[in-house]
């Protein structure tokens, strides 16, 4: 099971409604494709598709004059939207060549245009932007999970630093990269947003963009 996280100053109800805000539970994918849920599910499972960003678990207690009721809350599972497009293009290619040989084919696609644009900038190489793409990681931070997503997220985040390291006095340049990050990543969910790459790299110096304006 992941560590449970506890932000100060973040409730639950903002959690909540960030997720339903940014995910759709498997139905919403199945209506959309129609792609069966249970197809859809074969798909992430022999990684044709990337997997779900959140489960949500938990307890109800009703309490009155009579009592308190308590009972687990069922199981719920989100995923990206963008996932749909994925779907749209693995499930022919599964059933032209098979989930292995698509599952190959999408790997390499996804992974080709990162190789070439960011050789270096991951420790394991490109195949980390794979694990991230496994693990979830993609699906929390980009509204549309795509290698050129993840390549101008990464480009922004290092021209940021950049800009910084540099000392230079115009503004200009790090309000533009920093609405190339904004175009293409969410906000994070509130608990997570002191980790993410956005409240460590890049908020810390909205107020020296905005004086581009």
């Amino acid at each position: 099971m992941t560590d449970l996280k506890s932000t100060a100053g973040v409730t639950a109800d903002e959690v909540l409604a960030y997720v339903t805000e940014n995910y759709v539970p498997i139905e919403h994918l199945a209506a959309e494709t129609q792609v069966t849920a249970d197809r859809i599910l074969g798909l992430i499972a022999a990684e044709c598709v990337p997997p779900h960003a959140y489960d949500i678990t938990g307890e109800i207690v009703i309490s009155s004059a009579f009592g308190a009721y308590r009972q687990p809350m069922t199981p719920r599972r989100v995923y990206p939207p963008s996932l749909a497009t994925w779907i749209r293009r693995a499930e022919p290619l599964a059933r032209e060549i098979g989930l292995k040989d698509a599952a190959e084919q999408i790997r390499t696609e996804f992974l080709a245009p990162i190789a070439e644009a960011l050789p270096d900038r991951w420790p394991g190489g490109p195949e980390d932007a794979w694990a991230l793409l496994r693990d979830g990681s993609w699906g929390l931070c980009l509204k549309e999970i795509s290698p050129e997503n993840a390549i101008t997220k990464e480009r922004s985040r290092v021209a940021v630093a950049a800009h910084r390291a540099s000392g230079q006095g115009d503004p200009a340049p790090l309000q533009a990269e920093i609405a190339i990050y904004d175009a293409v990543t969410l906000p994070f969910a509130p608990h997570e947003q002191p980790e993410s790459s956005r409240a460590r790299e890049i908020d810390p110096f909205r107020p020296a963009a905005a004086n581009a304006w």
